[in-house]
């Protein structure tokens, strides 16, 4: 059993934040991640970043192929930085699922290899997963995605429905729309964008319907 001052689960902004600034001072820690594509967490990866770079490059008029590689050049340099800046300061990096034995004893799995770390203090840095809606056969029609795996489709579609009115959804409507494709936004609520001011709600409804979005 390996001992540790601190282990931290998960990657994301707040753990490698944490687990740097520790090690920094001399405290011995590790940090568990069960996935390589999501060293840093959400926002270089799969959030913010990505999303944006998506919608800059499609402004630029490029082929849907060449927007795609674009995101995913600068998500793997981010991806790569945020690894070597955590791994520069000491931290012992697993790339391995996790699971508590104890209060203080964590089992770590990469493929059939299992280790156990113990430590004084044990952060969750884990984040949160899509909310999954009750629809039959949405997990596993080959045609459904979320917001992550919208980002990574291999050839842009002709038609895209857009399941959900919000933030989230709204700006993937407007990013495929610039692509080429068709999109149509399904939405349960009455009201465009309830948490929005209604002035600035009827103003986006106004823009996305005028740039060709049902």
């Amino acid at each position: 059993m390996l001992t540790y001052d601190l282990i931290v689960i998960g990657f994301g902004k707040a753990g490698k934040t944490l687990a740097g600034k520790l090690a920094s001072t001399g405290k011995k820690v590790a940090l568990v991640e069960r996935s390589k594509a999501m060293y840093g967490g959400t926002c270089i990866n799969i959030g913010c970043i990505p999303t944006k770079t998506l919608l800059v490059a499609a402004e630029k008029v490029l082929s849907f192929e060449e927007v795609i590689a674009t995101k995913n050049t600068i998500t793997g340099r981010l991806n790569g930085k945020n690894y070597a800046t955590v791994a520069g300061t000491g931290v012992d990096i697993f790339d391995a699922e996790a699971h508590f034995l104890s209060n203080n004893v964590i089992e770590i799995q990469a493929g059939d290899e299992k280790q156990e770390l113990t430590a004084e203090t044990i952060v969750i840095n884990t984040g949160a997963v899509s909310n999954v809606l009750p629809i039959p056969e949405l997990t596993t029609s080959k045609n459904v995605f979320d917001s992550t795996g919208i980002q990574n489709l291999d050839k842009l579609p002709e038609k895209l429905g857009v399941l959900g009115g919000g933030n989230i959804g709204l700006e993937f409507a407007g990013l495929y729309n610039k692509l080429g494709s068709k999109v149509t936004v399904l939405d349960a609520l009455d009201t465009f964008l309830p948490r929005a001011e209604p002035s600035i709600a009827a103003l986006a409804k106004q823009y996305l319907e005028e740039d060709g979005i049902e």
